[in-house]
Formats: C-alpha cells, sequence, structure tokens
C-alpha cells in the first residue's frame, strides 16, 4: 500500500500514484498539473494580447503621416486703373499758341518754314497745341494799305490758324510812328489794324476770332528800332 501513495513535489500533498504524473524532477499531482496548464495557458494569452498590442502599435506609427501642403497666400491683385491712350497727334485738333521770337516775322519763307518746324515739334511730343510765329507787317508813311508781299504774309499766317482747331483768338495791333499829329496818328494806327483783320476774315477766320487794337505812338517807347520806318506796321499774333 505504501507504493500506492505518492508525494507531490509542488505541494507536498500526499495522493494516489494515478492522481499524478512522474516529471524529469518528480512525482506532480494532478492539481499541480492543471495550475501549471492554467498558469501556460494564461501566459500564452498574455502573450498574444501583447503580440495583438504591438502589432496595432507598429500599424499606427507605420503609417505614413498626412502631410498637409503649405497654405501659400496669393496677393490680391490691385484693380487695374486703365489709363485711356492720348489720340495721335492730329493738327485738327490742336490748339493755336503764340510763337514769339526776337521780332516778328516779315518774310513768308521764314514764316512758314517756323511753323513746319513748330508743327513737327509738336507732333513729336504728341503735344495739343502748337505755336505760329508771330508776323507783322511794315507801311508807308502816312499809308495804311497792305502791300502785296504782306498780304501774302497774312495769308500764310490764316492758313496756319486754320490747320489748327480754330479755337484761339487772333490778335491785331496797329501802331504808327512819332511823326504828324497824334489823333492822326491814332487814326492810321486803327486803320492799318483794321485792314490786317479784314485779310484774315477774307481768308476764312470768323471776325469772332479777331481782337483788332491800335494805339497810334502811344507805346513806341516800348520799343527800340534803328529805323522810324519800323514804328509804321501792325502786328499779328496769337493772344496769350
Amino acid at each position: 500500500m505504501a507504493d500506492s501513495k505518492r508525494t507531490c513535489i509542488k505541494c507536498d500533498n500526499v495522493v494516489d500514484a494515478g492522481y499524478g504524473k512522474d516529471t524529469s524532477n518528480g512525482f506532480v499531482c494532478n492539481d499541480c498539473l492543471k495550475k501549471r496548464r492554467r498558469a501556460l495557458i494564461l501566459l500564452l494569452v498574455i502573450c498574444v494580447l501583447i503580440a495583438v498590442a504591438g502589432y496595432i502599435i507598429w500599424q499606427k506609427n507605420s503609417k505614413p503621416k498626412e502631410v498637409k501642403p503649405p497654405v501659400v497666400e496669393v496677393p490680391k491683385e490691385e484693380p487695374k486703373v486703365e489709363v485711356p491712350e492720348k489720340p495721335a497727334f492730329n493738327l485738327a485738333n490742336t490748339k493755336a499758341v503764340r510763337l514769339t521770337f526776337d521780332k516778328p516775322i516779315s518774310e513768308v519763307g521764314l514764316f512758314q518754314s517756323d511753323f513746319e518746324k513748330s508743327v513737327a515739334s509738336a507732333e513729336q511730343a504728341n503735344a495739343n497745341t502748337v505755336g505760329i510765329p508771330t508776323i507783322a507787317t511794315h507801311y508807308k508813311f502816312r499809308r495804311f494799305s497792305i502791300s502785296k508781299k504782306d498780304a501774302e504774309l497774312v495769308q500764310a499766317f490764316a492758313e496756319a490758324y486754320l490747320k489748327t482747331d480754330k479755337t484761339a483768338v487772333i490778335v491785331v495791333e496797329g501802331y504808327a510812328c512819332s511823326i504828324g499829329k497824334r489823333w492822326a496818328n491814332n487814326w492810321i494806327s486803327k486803320k492799318r489794324a483794321q485792314n490786317v483783320a479784314s485779310t484774315l476774315v477774307a481768308a476764312g477766320i470768323p471776325q469772332s476770332n479777331i481782337e483788332v487794337k491800335w494805339y497810334g505812338e502811344t507805346r513806341n517807347k516800348e520799343f527800340r528800332f534803328p529805323k522810324r520806318s519800323a514804328y509804321r506796321r501792325a502786328v499779328v499774333s496769337i493772344k496769350e
């Protein structure tokens, strides 16, 4: 009977020899074997849980992070202000202005040449004004009729003016030398200015665009001419 009982090396309990198992370390009862199995199962479950948790963490860390593209602020476009283009130069739309040299011009050729230069300069600058040179007609003593030469000069002035927009005012000023009575010189300077104005009107310039003035000999001190005959004149210019 003594051989039918065995002592468990784990719990030191004495049990039947059939209620247990011999191991390399000695006899172990079935109760301790069950505990061992449960411990192994628990350990296995823990290992599985650890493995699953590790896999989940690995998947989370291995998933590429979403990289948000950098926000680029696009500068707001300022509204474009359209500047209307300046129209091309057109002499007919250009206002005449006074073009004065050291003294008024008395030669047709010189007047025409200077006016052409003035037009070319205005065209190059695309200006809205063009200069017309001042002219002067001259007279013999006590005369107020326009000579053929001076009539051509006045005609050239009128033609130049009519090429513009015809909005400027023309000023005709009559003068006389100091010989004779003052009232007579005043009258003759008036006639000189009126005759020049009539020539301009005959050339196509409206009377309303012409101002007529006369001074006789009253303004002669403002000028210094080498000859007395130079004071006997009518000056035609664009009003400033």
